[in-house]
């Protein structure tokens, strides 16, 4: 539904939609050709890649954004499951695809750029899922420019923005100048 409501509200994108499953790409293609074949000029991509990898994208071809709308939070999820079943110390899989997953996105971003995504989860679990600490540290900024953490009160969600560090000389101004931290959740004004 998402890419539908960009794409009625006139966004130019392009929009690139990714999924694993080729059937759902076969389907959401199907879905938005009415708005395809409208546009004089290609407004939105599908592509069949895996989130952990993105090796359709190449490194630093994606200047707009990414937006994860629930895998990284349904990884979360399961692995609190799954480390009920088992001993979750031992290097529960999860982490590691959550962990493949930001790496592949920072790989394809632009410096600059965000990776947004939603959780029901509190930032002191999901940070340590998706960056390895809730610790602003020298290797987190190496990566990562800015990093926001918000609770959106009307949807009782999270949203996470992580930003794309330029260079790490860039990284480290920022930091100096004070304006580099992980925040902890604000509230978002409610809707009227």
């Amino acid at each position: 539904k998402f890419g539908e409501q960009l794409l009625m509200d006139s966004f130019a994108g392009p929009v690139l939609q990714l999924d694993v499953s080729s059937k759902v790409i076969h389907l959401m293609t199907q879905r938005y050709q009415k708005y395809l074949q409208e546009a004089s000029v290609k407004r939105m991509e599908f592509i069949v890649d895996d989130a952990r990898g993105l090796t359709s994208l190449s490194p630093e071809s994606v200047g707009g954004g990414v937006l994860d709308k629930g895998l990284i939070d349904v990884l979360h999820c399961s692995a609190d499951v799954i480390s009920m079943e088992d001993d979750y110390e031992n290097n529960n899989k999860s982490d590691y695809d959550i962990g493949d997953i930001v790496d592949s996105v920072h790989k394809v971003l632009q410096p600059s750029r965000p990776f947004v995504f939603f959780s029901n989860s509190g930032y002191e679990y999901i940070l340590r899922r998706t960056l390895g600490s809730v610790e602003w540290n020298r290797e987190v900024r190496q990566k990562w420019m800015n990093i926001q953490v918000m609770k959106l009160v009307d949807f009782d969600v999270y949203l996470y923005r992580f930003v794309k560090a330029d260079a790490e000389a860039d990284a480290a101004a920022e930091v100096a100048a004070g304006r580099n931290h992980i925040l902890k959740p604000s509230k978002k004004r409610r809707r009227h």
